[in-house]
């Protein structure tokens, strides 16, 4: 019987592969037989992904800034020709994250986390879903996060673009689906990443500990984000599209 979880044959793009989150996606993808094009601005945390993944010799290393928003779909357009083979989806885990209260935060701020968290996801899109680049039936996901669903104070600039990640996703559902194309959201509660890391800096010990046991499950690891990924992206999921799946070990359920 096939195993609809399976990966096998299927090409994925994974931004933000350098670590964290994008990095457990590629691992996850090479587990379950799939070929992982990583991507990053940083080339030798790349390595270091690449470095663990199964099977090396059919994963590759597109090294990237996605804040070059106007050559992604030249950059798309390469890879596919460098590899001769179009793509089966992607999963957009390139992010920042900013803490800071709303007066004093200013537009160039608010800007740039635009631009890295949902322009440069949509572009991704635009040029992705286009059945050059693209197979039938590819699936397309993007990495948002619960404050993309609620508000964070602190957080107004980060959670706007996860928010929009999420609108778009829907929109964007619609309109591909005569591809065959599914496009879905994740949003993850607080997971063991750099991106926390700033956040124990930032708020200190004693706010983090209040925020932690918001999480019923605790707080998350990336290989638990990496999971819903693979789903998302297998033939077990179809039927799926447009949705938004929340993987934040109970932190809403009391919201």
């Amino acid at each position: 019987m096939r195993d609809p979880f399976s990966l096998n044959n299927k090409t994925i793009l994974v931004t933000g592969a350098s670590s964290g989150i994008g990095r457990e996606v590629a691992i996850a993808i090479s587990n379950q037989g799939g070929r992982a094009i990583i991507s990053g601005r940083d080339e030798m945390e790349l390595n270091k992904t690449y470095e663990v993944l199964e099977y090396k010799e059919k994963h590759a290393i597109e090294a990237y800034d996605l804040m070059n928003i106007d050559g992604i779909q030249a950059w798309l357009t390469s890879i596919v020709k460098k590899y001769d083979g179009k793509l089966d989806g992607f999963v957009h885990c390139a992010g920042m994250s900013m803490l800071k209260p709303l007066f004093l935060l200013n537009h160039h701020e608010i800007d740039k986390i635009m631009k890295l968290n949902f322009q440069a996801g949509v572009e991704l899109l635009k040029h992705a879903g286009n059945p050059k680049i693209s197979l039938k039936g590819s699936s397309f996901v993007f990495i948002s996060s619960v404050a993309g669903m609620m508000g964070e104070p602190g957080a107004l600039a980060y959670c706007s673009s996860k928010a929009a990640l999420i609108s778009a996703a829907k929109t964007a559902a619609i309109e591909l689906a005569r591809f065959s194309y599914r496009v879905n959201c994740i949003a993850p509660g607080m997971v063991k990443t750099p991106m926390l890391q700033q956040y124990e800096e930032t708020l200190g010990e004693e706010q983090m500990e209040v925020l932690k046991r918001k999480f019923p499950l605790g707080i998350g690891e990336p290989k638990d984000v990496a999971a819903s990924s693979v789903f998302l992206l297998s033939e077990a999921a179809r039927w799926i599209t447009g949705t938004t799946l929340v993987v934040d070990g109970g932190y809403t359920c009391g919201k």
